[in-house]
C-alpha cells in the first residue's frame, strides 16, 4: 500500500494513521502485531527492567528533579516547617488530625454528641449504629463506611445537605 497524505486540508487523515499503524517500522522491523514485532517490544522491556543500578538511576534522578527540590525548598520556609508547625505535617487519625473539623450531631434517641473528627468517631462508637453501616471500604485515599457517608451529608456547608440520616440529625 502507497503512503497515504498524513494531512488533508490541515486535518489529520485517517487513512495515514492506518497505514502508519500497519506499516510503521521499529528497530527495523516491518508490521505492529507481528511476531517479530512482539519479540522485538518483549526484549527492549526486558533490558529496562533488568538492567544493572537502573532502579538506583531511577531514584537518583527523581531526586535531583526540580520538582522535589522545590518542594524541599518549600518545606524549608519559615513558618512552613515540620518543626514550628508539626500538625500541619500529623497523620494522626484521633481527633487532632490536620484535616479533623467539629462535629455536633444528635442520635436517633436524642443524645447530642460533640467531637472532631468524623472518621475516628464512627470507628470508636461502631455501637451507635446498625452494623450494615459500618462496613469499612476503601473510597479514593481513605476509607469509608455508610454511617460516615450519612451523618457527612447532615453538615451544613456541605452541596447537598441532608436533613436527617437514620434519624441522626445536625445540632447547632
Amino acid at each position: 500500500m502507497k503512503r497515504p497524505p498524513s494531512y488533508i486540508n490541515g486535518k489529520r487523515n485517517p487513512a495515514y494513521r492506518r497505514w502508519y499503524y500497519l506499516n510503521a517500522t521499529h528497530g527495523g522491523v516491518a508490521r505492529r502485531g507481528t511476531p517479530e514485532w512482539r519479540e522485538l517490544m518483549t526484549e527492549n522491556a526486558r533490558k529496562g527492567r533488568d538492567s544493572s543500578g537502573f532502579e538506583e538511576k531511577r531514584i537518583s534522578g527523581i531526586r535531583a528533579s526540580q520538582k522535589v527540590l522545590d518542594g524541599l525548598t518549600l518545606a524549608r520556609i519559615p513558618g512552613r516547617s515540620m518543626e514550628l508547625h508539626p500538625e500541619m505535617f500529623s497523620i494522626n487519625a484521633g481527633a487532632g488530625h490536620v484535616t479533623a473539623k467539629a462535629w455536633s450531631v444528635r442520635d436517633p434517641t436524642g443524645r447530642t454528641y460533640r467531637f472532631n473528627n468524623l472518621s475516628y468517631f464512627v470507628r470508636q462508637n461502631e455501637d451507635l449504629f446498625n452494623k450494615e453501616d459500618t462496613v469499612w471500604r476503601r473510597g479514593g485515599n481513605s476509607m469509608r463506611c455508610r454511617a460516615m457517608q450519612g451523618v457527612a451529608s447532615l453538615r451544613p456547608e456541605t452541596k447537598r445537605t441532608a436533613g436527617s440520616w437514620k434519624g441522626w440529625v445536625w445540632e447547632s
